[in-house]
């Protein structure tokens, strides 16, 4: 399982990578990096959206042209609730406001990879 994280934060890596490092592969891109034209396969992104990001729907939307639109998608984002619809509204799976409670961002990354199979199992590609 790969997973594809844009993330300014080198500590939101670093608590990603402790979650997931026995089970996954972690791609870890700067936000910066969303510019690119191709981003490597992965089964779930994860777009951390911190203070400088202003355009909340357009990472989304450039992650899921690239990496395919049934990739779910995870937001990290601490923004007003209409901000949150937008993510929600515009691809993203699920959100999640602070990393800083491990285990709540544990449950979401395990909460996709589980919706990611069932997807594939049962839903079309």
């Amino acid at each position: 399982m790969k997973i594809l994280l844009f993330s300014d934060r080198k500590k939101v890596f670093e608590i990603t990578n402790d979650i997931t490092n026995d089970w996954s592969e972690l791609i870890w891109y700067k936000n910066i990096d969303l510019e690119k034209k191709q981003y490597p396969l992965a089964d779930i992104v994860i777009i951390d959206f911190d203070k400088n990001v202003e355009e909340k729907f357009l990472p989304i939307i450039k992650a899921k042209s690239k990496v395919g639109d049934f990739v779910p998608v995870l937001a990290i984002i601490n923004g007003t609730p209409q901000e949150i619809f937008s993510v929600l509204k515009i691809g993203a799976y699920d959100y999640i406001t602070t990393t800083e409670d491990i285990e709540a961002y544990r449950n979401k990354i395990e909460d996709i990879i589980r919706w990611n199979w069932y997807r594939k199992k049962y839903g079309r590609e």
